[in-house]
């Protein structure tokens, strides 16, 4: 992966033939997620053309020897930000990944390349996810073709953090208001802004995650982390950040296993509450 040297910025000019930017989104109290973002994305995605920028509100990725080209933002909402950054961006698309989301295995370039020119060929895909969801799951996947599944309008978590490929214009529509990274999934996938658009994601996992959420759960690092870190010489600061213990897995594991009895449910009721 290119390293783009620059200075931070709060404005990030792209050229009419780059037309897409691959943007962590980020904050600063997340910046011990940096290293192990961008080391994991240069590693496993070697071979990525784009452009890559941290966003975040003031801190530099140069402190944490990762990012050297920085979105700062004057927001502190988490959708305020990434609103106050894309308004910023003069692309057509965003690859969209959390700090905590990065690959652990190799990125392949032209399954990514082939889900460009599909939204290339269709301007109505908003969205293409590089990772695949469970047949018969949640999302009530639809088999479109080889390559994609579709995901229907009105299934939960259609609109998802998960790493993927955006429209930007879309984006800036479901970022109109203050909202978390959570009611941003669950809220925003039944939002009529998105009942004209297609939602697609590839069939075959693209993306593979140290965990199906990211490295970090609740504020803790998950299972796992500490080994990939020091695989890669990165010397994490776990007072700062704990580890999840037994415990926290267990409760985890409680939860998820509840969540499953009837997702779709459960989504429901989480989503009364947080109208009210």
């Amino acid at each position: 992966m290119e390293r783009y040297i620059g200075n931070t910025a709060s404005t990030v000019e792209i050229s009419m033939n780059e037309s897409v930017l691959l943007l962590v989104c980020s904050c600063d109290k997340f910046s011990d997620t940096w290293e192990i973002c961008y080391k994991s994305l240069r590693n496993n995605w070697p071979d990525c053309p784009y452009k890559v920028s941290l966003l975040t509100e003031s801190k530099s990725g140069q402190d944490t020897c990762s990012f050297e080209n920085v979105i700062n933002v004057k927001s502190t909402n988490w959708s305020e930000m990434l609103h106050e950054a894309l308004e910023s961006i003069s692309c057509k698309y965003i690859v969209f990944i959390l700090e905590d989301q990065w690959p652990v295995y190799q990125v392949n370039q032209s399954a990514i390349d082939k889900a460009k020119m599909t939204m290339d060929n269709d301007e109505s895909i908003a969205a293409v996810y590089f990772e695949s969801s469970k047949p018969n799951g949640i999302k009530h996947i639809k088999n479109l073709d080889d390559d994609f599944n579709e995901i229907p309008f009105g299934a939960p978590y259609r609109l998802s953090c998960a790493p993927g490929f955006f429209r930007k214009e879309y984006l800036l529509k479901m970022t109109s208001e203050k909202i978390s990274p959570w009611d941003f999934e669950r809220i925003k996938s039944f939002d009529e802004v998105g009942r004209d658009v297609r939602i697609l994601e590839v069939k075959n996992t693209n993306w593979h995650r140290i965990d199906p959420t990211g490295a970090i759960f609740r504020g803790k690092w998950v299972p796992g982390v500490r080994k990939y870190a020091e695989g890669m010489g990165i010397a994490l600061d776990f007072g700062a950040r704990p580890e999840m213990s037994w415990l926290d897995v267990f409760k985890r594991k409680t939860k998820d296993f509840v969540f499953n009895i009837n997702p779709e449910l459960v989504v429901k009721i989480q989503n009364m509450i947080a109208k009210r």
